[in-house]
């Protein structure tokens, strides 16, 4: 049954708020169902109809209930409104949450895809739901079905019905996460930009007033650009092996900018995390044997450092390892060297 879509004279008025609500354009179908074309009720139901389409859109799919006042249409902008009392029974409970599951998912889309994606998960989501609509309408007939026949149907369709709805909430987790491990990826190449920024500054800033001020660049400080551009270069790519390995699951209820600002954080952390153990490990606080050659020794700094934001448990091993070590007791530090090793870092 489709609705009609023919315009209200100019006489009649509809509050635009109220004629944005889908609910009461489904309350004045039914409401009007079988009135003449002039009469009011008829009328006001056609005006607010033409209210709500100039709000959200021309309706390209509908499906209203001939014997429950339900129904779902989508819209040329690809989105998905459904209304009404869809059960008169207990046992259509379970279609009935069916459907509003199938709802939610749909404002999920609405909200988070766009698109094909979008245009087919909500093709997808309207097929499910008038299925379950459908079940529900032959349900409710006059007469009704005969009980055994009634279960059968009611059990049939709830199990198709969650099923496809299963595939659908699948597919739509999947191009979600498409997007926003982009917007992650693309919020790192910010972050690795900010690195970049702070190495030029140290470069160019920093080291210059060190070497005037103590007449040559006390230590190991020479080493610190490389520390900070290898420690973000080692998160970088650990985020990046764990997306081609499909462990890189982010929230399904972030927005892309919240997305977009933790992977802007991933190479800032792994730069900090780099710097952390490279002070620690000159410090004295992080027992390591520091090679005493200058290459070797710039080798093995820059090394650790991209361990360190490769791996952020790696970083913190070695800095509990270095903190429990440094306050233990002797007998402690042997029962600590006699430990099995826990597995290697997490990437």
């Amino acid at each position: 049954m489709t609705t009609n879509d023919a315009k209200a004279p100019a006489s009649v008025e509809v509050d635009p708020h109220e004629g944005a609500n889908f609910d009461l354009v489904v309350m004045h179908y039914y409401g009007s169902r079988g009135a003449e074309p002039d009469d009011p009720a008829q009328v006001r139901y056609r005006a607010m109809l033409a209210s709500w389409k100039s709000r959200e859109g021309n309706i390209t799919s509908s499906y209203f209930c001939a014997n429950i006042a339900a129904a779902a249409v989508t819209t040329d902008r690809d989105c998905l409104f459904s209304a009404g009392n869809p059960y008169r029974t207990k046992a259509d409970l379970p279609l009935y949450r069916l459907i509003t599951r199938a709802d939610h998912l749909a404002r999920f889309v609405q909200d988070s895809l766009v698109g094909l994606q979008r245009r087919a998960s909500i093709d997808e989501i309207y097929a499910i739901q008038t299925i379950a609509l459908a079940c529900m309408d032959e349900l409710a007939a006059e007469p009704a079905p005969q009980a055994e026949a009634a279960e059968e149907l009611r059990s049939v369709t709830c199990a198709k019905v969650e099923a496809d709805l299963a595939q659908a909430e699948q597919y739509v987790s999947a191009v979600w996460q498409r997007r926003a491990q982009m917007a992650y990826l693309w919020g790192m190449g910010l972050g690795i930009l900010g690195v970049a920024a702070t190495v030029l500054a140290v470069t160019v800033l920093l080291l210059p007033w060190l070497n005037a001020t103590y007449v040559g660049v006390p230590g190991p400080m020479p080493y610190v650009p490389w520390v900070l551009m290898l420690g973000a270069i080692g998160a970088v790519l650990s985020v990046m092996q764990r997306l081609t390995s499909g462990k890189l699951r982010l929230r399904l209820d972030s927005s892309l900018t919240e997305n977009r600002t933790l992977g802007a954080f991933r190479p800032i952390i792994g730069s900090a995390f780099g710097l952390a153990l490279f002070i620690l490990v000159l410090g004295g606080l992080i027992p390591l044997q520091i090679p005493t050659d200058g290459e070797t020794e710039a080798f093995f700094l820059v090394g650790l450092a991209f361990l360190a934001g490769f791996s952020e448990r790696f970083a913190q091993d070695m800095i509990g390892v270095g903190k429990s070590t440094a306050n233990a007791t002797p007998a402690a530090k042997n029962a600590q060297a006699d430990m099995p090793d826990e597995g290697s870092p997490a990437q």
